[in-house]
């Protein structure tokens, strides 16, 4: 099978979905599949960084201009003829795009021109206030309902969409998407915690500067990540205990202010902040390993794959409340009401004063972190693909791209 992904956030950026695109690509590859990724170019060495961490995969980068309304995007400039060469030369039997930008745009117009079947995943959820307020645009009157009428035409445009969470499948269904929805989660190639002594553990812990006990957090620095109220209280712990850090693995936007944050709030002491960290150095960097528990009080997520790959190392898990996240938080961990700092300081203080708690939490998580082996997930992707495209040679057809439904949804 010949499979073209299209995304607009890749290598070098370092996020879920990056990881979610190589993940599958790579398992892909190692059955005998052909993948071919088309992304937008960052920086004028990405083909080389590319390589370098994933020498097997076969990227097509797009030029475009930054996204000044969203950062770390681009706006790509028009490229359909560039792409139906690239399909035709690639043979391509399907396209599955990830992002609903300006790349995601051209996979759509370009399974139109070539009636090739197109298939979708709903990563994201952009148009929730969470996002919204990243540009500022959160209090602008029918902003919702403009932005699931924007999601929808994009993923009303596919034979199929694919959503990691249960949640979110239901979620889509009440907001009136009409292309079949299936839940496939996200997956991660299975490997076990390596047993460092303590010597290895303490040489880790000097690297970074952190205390005996290691509160983790590792995603994107911003906003709708509520890393302030994991702070808040991280505060908390720290005033009860001297020998725990906070550490915050990821950069964006956020970054200095929530810097500035922890010197306001007087832990900048206890308070880590070790940037961004490329995929496989921190997958062997023994940061999990050294870690406690993994900590979200993100309202934003629909399946992190951070927290995918805090269980396959069997940190029990602390989360919220709020969308896919509960559905991955049961006897592996605890799940607070969102924004309540002082509820998820208690179970922090659990976790680190119970060890017999936090081992059964952690034997739990790496039982739950099986669930999501790349290689069962890879299983249903196939699946999938191979139906939407019976399904599409079958009928001789493909799902029409009406622009005419954007309209309707706008307009009410």
């Amino acid at each position: 099978m010949n499979i073209v992904f299209f995304t607009d956030t890749f290598v070098p950026k370092v996020d879920g979905i990056v990881t979610s695109i190589v993940n599958t690509s790579e398992e892909l590859l190692r059955r005998g599949h052909k993948v071919k990724i088309i992304a937008p170019r960052i920086r004028q060495n990405q083909e080389e960084i590319i390589k370098e961490a994933y020498p097997h995969l076969d990227v097509h980068l797009l030029s475009g201009v930054k996204a000044m309304f969203y950062p770390d995007y681009r706006i790509t400039y028009p490229s359909t003829h560039k792409i139906v060469k690239i399909l035709r030369d690639h043979n391509a039997d399907i396209i599955h795009f990830h992002t609903p930008f300006t790349i995601g745009f051209e996979a759509i117009l370009a399974s139109a021109f070539m009636k090739l079947p197109l298939v979708s995943t709903f990563h994201t959820y952009f148009i929730e206030p969470e996002y919204l307020k990243i540009v500022h645009l959160h209090r602008m009157p029918g902003i919702n309902r403009f932005g699931w009428a924007y999601s929808n035409f994009f993923h009303n445009s596919c034979d199929a969409t694919i959503s990691p969470s249960q949640f979110t499948a239901d979620e889509l269904c009440r907001k009136d998407i009409l292309c079949p929805v299936r839940v496939i989660s996200n997956g991660i190639a299975l490997q076990e915690a390596r047993n460092l002594s303590e010597s290895e553990k303490k040489a880790i812990r000097e690297k970074y500067g952190l205390k005996e006990k290691v509160m983790l957090f590792i995603g994107r620095v911003s906003v709708e990540k509520c890393i302030d109220v994991v702070m808040k209280a991280a505060k908390r712990v720290f005033e009860k205990r001297d020998d725990t850090s906070l550490l915050i693995v990821g950069s964006g936007p956020a970054l200095d202010d929530l810097k500035e944050l922890a010197r306001t709030m007087g832990i900048e002491k206890n308070t880590v902040f070790a940037g961004s960290i490329a995929h496989n150095d921190l997958i062997s960097s023994g940061i999990f390993e050294v870690s406690s528990f993994f900590v979200t009080a993100s309202t934003s997520e629909n399946q992190p794959m951070t927290i995918i790959e805090a269980s396959m190392f069997g940190l029990p898990l602390i989360g919220v409340d709020a969308k896919g996240v509960p559905e991955m938080i049961t006897d592996n961990g605890f799940v607070a009401h969102s924004g309540d700092d002082e509820e998820i300081a208690g179970y922090m203080e659990k976790l680190l004063s119970d060890e017999q708690l936090r081992k059964k939490m952690s034997e739990n998580a790496k039982i739950r972190g099986g669930e999501y082996d790349i290689r069962k997930t890879t299983d249903q992707m196939e699946e999938l693909y191979n139906l939407v495209i019976s399904k599409v040679k079958r009928q001789g057809k493909r799902r029409k791209v009406s622009f005419k439904t954007l309209r309707r949804l706008v307009m009410g």
